[in-house]
């Protein structure tokens, strides 16, 4: 096996016309999949793709649910062979840790109420921020 990632390419009919031995382990790590590939993409596909085709930047990442999983799909427009490759990392691991380490540090903490709530709206203007710059950078 030559890459340890899952990655699907797609050809501009919106078809897998190649999935690597990882994509293949993943979709069978995943119950209930009917070995579809197809199930590793977001329900979206078409319309990431044609968002991915319209913009100058090559690459676009997804975040999406499968079932208990939490998948990175990260899309690469290949203009020269006219497909796009779907690079796949489960984060399901790391979503769990950063909702656990977020109710350690607001929720159960001996922190005073006015400390949670500031550092609250803290993080939650920086989250709004980064996916605002995220969209902008994503647009242009």
């Amino acid at each position: 096996m030559r890459n340890p990632n899952p990655i699907l390419s797609i050809n501009e009919y919106k078809e897998i016309v190649y999935a690597n031995p990882a994509a293949k382990a993943l979709l069978t790590s995943i119950p209930g999949c009917n070995n579809e590939l197809n199930a590793l993409l977001p329900k979206n596909l078409h319309e990431v793709i044609q968002h991915l085709k319209k913009q100058t930047k090559q690459v676009i990442k997804i975040e999406h649910q499968l079932k208990s999983k939490t998948l990175l799909c990260e899309f690469h427009r290949l203009d020269d062979v006219n497909q796009v490759d779907v690079h796949i990392v489960d984060i399901t691991e790391q979503k769990i840790a950063k909702d656990e380490l977020y109710y350690q540090a607001f929720e159960y903490s001996d922190m005073p109420k006015y400390f949670k709530t500031f550092f609250h709206d803290v993080i939650r203007d920086k989250t709004i921020q980064c996916i605002y710059d995220s969209m902008w950078r994503t647009i242009n």
